[in-house]
């Protein structure tokens, strides 16, 4: 869960840091589209008079120079929280818990294994083998592993993630 956390974050920070460095601000009107009259800039726009464009002053350069910054950490916090979510809360359990007692309980009693004793679905188990995670656990009901056969022809892919989401929900309880 801990890896997990840090994947987390590591998103968390690069889509917030990223789009603030990346992030450049519109600019009024193009270099060569300005002229200098009378200590003056002046912007032309086609055949329309010109008007003449005023001088940044002292109260507005503090708050304009964060601007691009906190711009692209405000855009990196919507990109960020609209393309995250946790994998458990996106899941149904009842479902997930359903189509393992279906498919699964009868080698996987209780968090068993019933084929290869030694490889249970306990956390600690999971952890040994490197699968006390969301992803590996739906590509091993999926595509099987040794004794077991793949189901992944069988269940959609909601399924196998309510399946996979329960499987490891129960290794946190200790399967009681």
């Amino acid at each position: 869960m801990i890896g997990g956390q840090r994947r987390h974050m590591a998103a968390f920070l690069f889509c917030t840091a990223a789009p603030a460095i990346a992030f450049v601000p519109p600019q009024p009107a193009s270099q060569s589209m300005l002229g200098q009259r009378a200590g003056k800039r002046i912007a032309y726009v086609s055949d329309l008079e010109a008007q003449p464009v005023s001088k940044p002053d002292s109260t507005t350069t503090g708050f304009s120079s964060m601007r691009p910054f906190l711009s692209g950490v405000v855009l990196g916090l919507m990109l960020f929280s609209m393309g995250t979510a946790a994998p458990a809360a996106a899941a149904d359990l009842k479902r997930g818990e359903a189509m393992f007692e279906g498919v699964c309980v009868a080698c996987h009693l209780g968090g068993s294994n019933l084929v290869v004793e030694e490889k249970t679905l306990q956390k600690e188990v999971l952890q040994k083998y490197g699968a006390y995670d969301v992803n590996k656990i739906k590509a091993i009901v999926a595509g099987g592993q040794n004794a077991m056969p793949a189901f992944g022809n069988d269940l959609k892919a909601e399924e196998l993630d309510d399946v996979a989401n329960y499987v490891l929900q129960q290794a946190n309880k200790g399967w009681q």
